[in-house]
Order: structure tokens, then C-alpha cells, then sequence
């Protein structure tokens, strides 16, 4: 009886034993699924209505520099439209948040097209409080002409300068859209600079940006990739002379393919630009040797808002910049962004 009895317990004993388990595996299971959903997910869910709410306060500052020196860089002076935009009210009665520049080449038709279908659409400006404007400098092709202009007449988006638009010629395109903002939206709070390759998160940047302003309702900053002790290249791609620029370092600078610019820095880069030394490097002269010249301080956003791989936090965490890449994961990529942005909030409260 008792070698009865303790089989039939052990019989017991081992199938709950397997029970436990099993109730054990399945909770695991479940935190495992509930940990992988989450991770998905933005860790600041956007209520559906924060765009509609959104305001800040932004100082505009009008500093009078007097500068003695002799100008050495005259470009700044001598900035001409071909189009400029001045028929369409943009920054006027609208009042961005943010201005996006696009400097692109005049070839990059689909680019373009691209920009306008995903983070620049106008449909998204009641989220992202940004409008986009792309810039362009001249042709001496007809037909590329011809097909820009009816770019321009379909979209209303682009100005054109009077200068041949080429790589050497990117920091006369800085100069000319710094004039065209300082002319047309004095006061817009940030500008945007971004490349016509780079693929952006709007809703992450305002986010940043509005933060920014938390901060100080007066910035006067240019934040990006900073960059600091670099040393001229003497060779290749980004060759300068030692006639072009004879130091063995650059001053700290913004690294090119995006960056943002206080609208309050505008005015301090162009009047300090016709004083210094022109170098065809756009990022280094402007960001580097104007802005050092200027006093604008350089943010380093480098771990906050870029990224250069497919990464979670572009779409559910801070991450506003996404460059170097091709076309397809820039469609994954802005897939998962609207998918956890605010319109989807947003278009979910409306079918309610």
C-alpha cells in the first residue's frame, strides 16, 4: 500500500509540476510579446490632438552689428532671383515653425517629387507646422529649363538663383537661401537645411526644436553634426589649397547634409559672411568660419537626431535625420514613421 501510495503521488507531484510549468511558459510568453509590441511602439504616444494645441514663444532678436573690416566676400550683395517665390505668401499669415530648405541640382527632378510625396507634403503642415522650399540655381541646358519651369508652375516651391548650379558653386546656394529667409520669413523660428537625399522625421523635429525653445526663447544656434580639430583635405574630393585656406584646422563646423539654423543667426551669418574669406566648402565656411566669425554657437544633435541606419528610434523615439540611404528603406522607414505619428492619432479620433 505505501509503494502504491507514493507512485501515485509522485504521479500527482509531476504532472502539476508540469502544469506550472506550462502556465509559467505561457506568462513568459506573454511578457516576451507584450515587451516586443511595446518596443514598436513611440515611448511618448502623441495624443491625437497635441498638433492642434501646439504653440511657442519665439524672440526675435535684431542685433546691429558694426563691422569696419573691408568686405572681402561680396556674394552675399550680390544674390539675384531668377524665381523667387515673392508672387506666393509662405511664411506671412501662415507663421511656420520650421522653413525647410532643399538645396537641390537642377537634374533631381524625382528627388523632388519624392520630398513633396512623404515629410514635405502640405497635407502634414497642421502636424509639422513646416513648410518646404526648394532651391536651384541656373542652367544653361533650354530644355532642363523648360521642364524646371513647369516643375515650378505645378508646385510653387522652388526658387532659382542667377548662379550655374553646380557642386562648387553649394555655398553660394547657402548664401542665397540664408538672403531669400532674411527677405521673405524674418520670422521664422528654426531653418531647416537639409539635403535632397536625406529622409526626415517633421514630427520628431518639432518636437526637438520646441523643446529647443523651452530652453530659450531666443536661440541663436546652428545645431547638427558638429565637427571639431578637422584638418584640410589636400587631396580628393573636398581638396583645398593651402592658397584657399592656409590653417591646419578648421574652426568647429556643421557637418552638410542637414542642419538646422535659429532664424535669430540668419542676419548675424550674412553680414558676417561678406567679412570673411570665401571658401567653396559650404558646411566648413558657413557653419565653421562665418558662424566662429559671427559668435553663433554649435549644437552637438549628433546623437539625437541622426541616424544612418533603420533604426526604431526614427520612428519611436527622437531621431529626426536618416541619411545615406537608398530608395527602398527610405520607404520602410517613412512607412514606420506616419504609422506612429500623430495623423494616424489623429485619423483614428476622426473615424470614432
Amino acid at each position: 500500500m505505501d509503494a502504491a501510495f507514493c507512485c501515485n503521488y509522485l504521479k500527482r507531484f509531476l504532472r502539476g509540476m508540469k502544469r506550472k510549468q506550462a502556465v509559467l511558459a505561457l506568462v513568459m510568453a506573454t511578457v516576451v510579446a507584450i515587451i516586443l509590441v511595446t518596443a514598436t511602439l513611440p515611448s511618448a504616444p502623441v495624443a491625437a490632438d497635441d498638433y492642434e494645441k501646439f504653440s511657442y514663444r519665439f524672440v526675435r532678436l535684431y542685433s546691429q552689428v558694426n563691422l569696419t573690416d573691408a568686405t572681402v566676400n561680396p556674394i552675399p550683395s550680390l544674390v539675384t532671383w531668377r524665381y523667387d517665390l515673392s508672387h506666393r505668401v509662405i511664411c506671412n499669415g501662415t507663421e511656420p515653425f520650421m522653413l525647410n530648405m532643399v538645396p537641390s541640382a537642377i537634374t533631381n527632378f524625382k528627388q523632388r517629387t519624392y520630398i513633396r510625396n512623404t515629410w514635405a507634403d502640405k497635407a502634414l503642415y497642421p502636424y509639422t507646422r513646416m513648410r518646404t522650399v526648394f532651391v536651384l540655381g541656373k542652367t544653361l541646358n533650354a530644355t532642363l529649363q523648360v521642364l524646371v519651369e513647369k516643375e515650378m508652375q505645378t508646385y510653387d516651391d522652388i526658387i532659382q538663383s542667377n548662379f550655374i548650379d553646380s557642386y562648387r558653386n553649394l555655398t553660394y546656394k547657402t548664401m542665397s537661401w540664408l538672403s531669400w529667409v532674411r527677405d521673405w520669413c524674418p520670422e521664422v523660428p528654426f531653418v531647416v537645411k537639409t539635403d535632397d537625399d536625406v529622409l526626415v522625421n517633421p514630427f520628431h523635429l518639432k518636437k526637438y526644436l520646441a523643446n529647443e525653445l523651452e530652453k530659450n526663447a531666443a536661440p541663436s544656434d546652428i545645431y547638427g553634426r558638429v565637427r571639431a580639430k578637422n584638418k584640410p583635405m589636400r587631396k580628393g574630393k573636398w581638396n583645398v589649397t593651402k592658397e584657399e585656406y592656409k590653417l591646419d584646422y578648421y574652426p568647429p563646423f556643421v557637418l552638410g547634409p542637414a542642419y538646422v539654423v535659429s532664424g535669430n543667426a540668419v542676419d548675424r551669418l550674412l553680414q558676417y559672411a561678406a567679412h570673411t574669406p570665401f571658401l567653396w566648402l559650404e558646411d566648413v565656411y558657413m557653419t565653421g568660419l562665418v558662424a566662429a566669425a559671427a559668435g553663433v554657437n554649435r549644437v552637438q544633435a549628433e546623437r539625437t537626431l541622426y541616424t544612418k541606419k533603420l533604426s526604431r528610434q526614427l520612428y519611436s523615439s527622437q531621431v529626426a535625420f536618416l541619411l545615406g540611404a537608398d530608395d527602398k528603406r527610405k520607404k520602410l522607414a517613412w512607412s514606420a514613421i506616419v504609422k506612429n505619428s500623430p495623423v494616424r492619432f489623429a485619423s483614428r479620433r476622426k473615424r470614432r
